[in-house]
Formats: C-alpha cells, sequence, structure tokens
C-alpha cells in the first residue's frame, strides 16, 4: 500500500509539473491560446474530447528528451495526460504491466481526481502511444490508448481507446 501511496504522489507531482508550464503572463485559460489541437478518445467506450485546454510541451534536456500531451474537458474538467520519456522522435511507445521501471505513462483524471485517477505509471495498466508526427517547432500527430488502474485502490481500471492528438508543440 505505501508503494501506492508513493505512486500516487509521483503522479499528482507529474501533474502539476504539466499543469504549471511557462505561462504566467496572466491571460484567462480559457482563452484560445490553450487549445493548441485536438485531442479526442473513448472513456469506457463513451466519447471525450479535450475542449478546455489541449497541449503539447516538447523538453530537450541532457539525457532524456520529453514530449508531454495533455487534454481536459470543460463539462467535467475531467483530463487525460501523456508523458514520453524519454522521447526519441516518431515511432511506438509502449508500456506493459508489470514495467516497473518504465517512465513513460498515461493518466485519466475524472471529475473527482482523488478517488477517480487512474493510471499506467509504476507497472499499473498498460499503454500505447504511436507517434506518427514529430516537429519541436511544429506540431505533434498521433494515436494512444491506454489501459489505466485506479491509483487510489489500485483495484479498478478504466480502458481509454480510439485516442488522438494534432496538437501545436511549445517548449
Amino acid at each position: 500500500m505505501m508503494t501506492l501511496r508513493n505512486l500516487f504522489f509521483l503522479l499528482m507531482i507529474s501533474m502539476l509539473v504539466v499543469a504549471c508550464g511557462n505561462d504566467d503572463d496572466g491571460d484567462d485559460p480559457t482563452s484560445s491560446e490553450q487549445v493548441n489541437g485536438t485531442m479526442t478518445c473513448k472513456v469506457d467506450g463513451t466519447d471525450w474530447t479535450g475542449n478546455f485546454i489541449v497541449q503539447a510541451t516538447y523538453s530537450a534536456g541532457s539525457g532524456a528528451d520529453v514530449l508531454t500531451i495533455t487534454g481536459q474537458q470543460s463539462s467535467d474538467n475531467s483530463q487525460i495526460g501523456l508523458i514520453l520519456n524519454p522521447f526519441t522522435g516518431p515511432g511506438t511507445y509502449t508500456v506493459n504491466q508489470g514495467n516497473f521501471t518504465a517512465t513513460s505513462q498515461a493518466r485519466y483524471s475524472g471529475p473527482n481526481p482523488v478517488t477517480n485517477t487512474f493510471t499506467t505509471i509504476g507497472g499499473l495498466g498498460s499503454l500505447t502511444i504511436v507517434v506518427s508526427e514529430f516537429d519541436a517547432d511544429g506540431k505533434v500527430k498521433g494515436t494512444f490508448e491506454f489501459t489505466g488502474v485506479n491509483a487510489a485502490s489500485g483495484n479498478a481500471d478504466i480502458t481509454v481507446t480510439e485516442g488522438s492528438f494534432d496538437i501545436e508543440v511549445s517548449q
């Protein structure tokens, strides 16, 4: 249980890092600058569209490049986040259940993120992301699907299918 609690803490920290980008100019978050493309999927068979915030951030670092893709829905504030670390360009990225060393991850946070966050971090669930196009100064395009496990209880899961994204990249 302590490990699951640590994983949940790590997930919350990574959500904070993603949410707190370098945009400190005080603009209204509902402005069109926060929707920089499209992100859609099905969550347990129900259509989901990121229509409040859709962003992709690329960080070239010493040792590993990281690509983060985030979408948020306005109707219920649910979020989907994808982190590719290390990101090496277009290709297929997979994380299989039981792979405790994987640093790439996906998460879905529902209307109540404390009890309704599902993740693939720490060997929970499985994830496939296909990046078909990438330009650090342009856009990233691809598909995704994952099965996430409830971070709080560790025993429920959620299935995200038919995911796609086509987003301008910021650095």
